[in-house]
């Protein structure tokens, strides 16, 4: 059976920016593995309490949304979920570094934030994040 977003993530893929949402799709396409989507736009209020809850390090999130409404972050995980799968966020990272590269979008991947390709020197440490590199909230 092929895989394809369900209905929640369809939902919340609604207020992506259309550059991160063609790498996505893309990613979908490939059929590699099932995915879903965790979170794309928040909340100056809900990004605050990330903040406080040391879940965040930043205020200014990506997944804040721009004038027209769009978050240029999202989070996804390989379907199940299973947060300790190093090995699946390992291909999901390559997928969507791959994907972006193909779209001619510029993506920053929170398994790698400073771009050295060594995963295990990320603080916070977040495979699943993907965010527009160019892209400014409202």
């Amino acid at each position: 059976m092929p895989y394809s977003w369900s209905k929640k993530s369809l939902g919340l893929l609604e207020c992506l920016h259309p550059d991160m949402r063609r790498v996505v799709d893309l990613v979908m396409s490939w059929q590699v593995m099932d995915l879903t989507v965790v979170r794309t736009k928040t909340t100056p209020e809900l990004q605050a309490e990330k903040v406080k809850g040391g879940f965040s390090k930043t205020l200014n999130s990506k997944h804040l949304t721009d004038a027209h409404g769009f978050a240029g972050a999202v989070d996804l995980a390989p379907y199940p979920v299973d947060w300790k799968d190093e090995k699946r966020f390992g291909v999901l990272m390559g997928l969507m570094i791959a994907a972006a590269k193909v779209q001619g979008v510029q993506v920053r991947v929170g398994g790698n934030w400073d771009g050295d390709n060594d995963f295990h020197d990320n603080t916070p440490e977040d495979p699943g994040h993907f965010e527009l590199v160019n892209f400014r909230p409202a």
